[in-house]
């Protein structure tokens, strides 16, 4: 996106008439020349087009890639295919995961005790980052031919750094394998780095395996 911005250059100082000469007419009578009028001040406008900063940039939503079908996903085997939408992480989600799992340890939900405890603020648990991959998926790769699809299983999960509440999550997808299975199917495996924003270790490293169907 770009902005338009007006900036000023420099104006031109006021300025004196200087002392013009004495014009003598024909007729011999000595007539001062008139002065020039003082020179007002312009100022001149120039149009300044830039990029936006990055950091302003974080909201614009990424467009969804489309596959036509299995086969055109599986060719993008090897490939980082996909960065998905910025996802906030809310103390009403951690809360709401509490109540869902069963755990209610103080680092998640007691937000003033949580605040003097080593992270310095409420987190996130890891199992809620994990559970947002479908999320990830879902808003970021479409394809069109595709009846169904459903989670086989994880080969390996790592949570490397906190999440803390407020912050903002987004997923790289690479894809690591497409194997055919059944009649119409894929095993997909998804190698998924989820990104905290403003950091640059990630937080969480999935191996992730679906089935797809056409």
């Amino acid at each position: 996106m770009r902005i338009t911005t007006a900036l000023p250059i420099t104006a031109m100082p006021k300025t004196t008439a200087p002392n013009w000469p004495v014009c003598v007419k024909s007729s011999g009578r000595s007539v001062p020349r008139r002065p020039l009028p003082l020179l007002e001040p312009k100022v001149h406008w120039v149009v300044s087009r830039h990029r936006q900063p990055e950091d302003a940039q974080v909201n614009k939503v990424k467009p969804m890639k489309t596959f036509a079908n299995l086969a055109e996903l599986a060719a993008c085997v090897g490939q980082d295919v996909a960065v998905s939408e910025w996802v906030t992480i809310t103390q009403q989600q951690v809360n709401q995961f509490a109540e869902a799992t069963g755990d209610h340890q103080w680092i998640h939900v007691d937000v003033e005790r949580a605040k003097q405890g080593p992270f310095g603020a409420p987190i996130a648990h890891g199992f809620l980052t994990l559970s947002l991959l479908p999320q990830f998926f879902d808003k970021t790769i479409l394809v069109s031919a595709k009846s169904m699809g459903v989670n086989y299983g994880l080969n390996k999960v790592r949570f490397m750094a906190p999440v803390p509440v407020g912050s903002r999550l987004r997923a790289h997808l690479h894809l690591h394998s497409a194997t055919p299975i059944d009649v119409n199917g894929l095993q997909l495996q998804w190698n998924v780095t989820v990104e905290r924003e403003g950091s640059d270790k990630p937080v969480c490293a999935a191996e992730s395996l679906v089935r797809i169907y056409a």
